[in-house]
């Protein structure tokens, strides 16, 4: 294709390039005219977001169980497994 491209006489590309113009400025306005709608639709959808999205919501910190006065769950005691004596003897 290319080949053929480079072998057309300035005539032959000028109709090409005259399509490719008109389809460019087509292209322009269709982008721009899609740009301006989706700014048009973030701005009515603006109102429903937060006011500042930089500040954090400040959370409470947890409370401590003893500070509630209830109490705390025991702690799960773990046995001390010793290892099985090995038997001296080989057989």
């Amino acid at each position: 294709m290319s080949k053929e491209w480079k072998e057309f006489t300035p005539d032959q590309k000028k109709k090409y390039e005259d399509q490719c113009t008109v389809d460019k400025a087509r292209y322009g306005k269709e982008a721009t005219a899609y740009n301006a709608s989706k700014k048009k639709e973030a701005a009515k959808e603006a109102p429903k977001k937060k006011d500042d999205p930089k500040k954090k919501e400040v959370k409470e910190p947890k409370k401590d169980a003893k500070l509630l006065g209830k109490k705390a769950k025991p702690e799960k005691k773990t046995a001390d497994k010793k290892p099985a004596a090995k038997s001296a003897a080989k057989s």
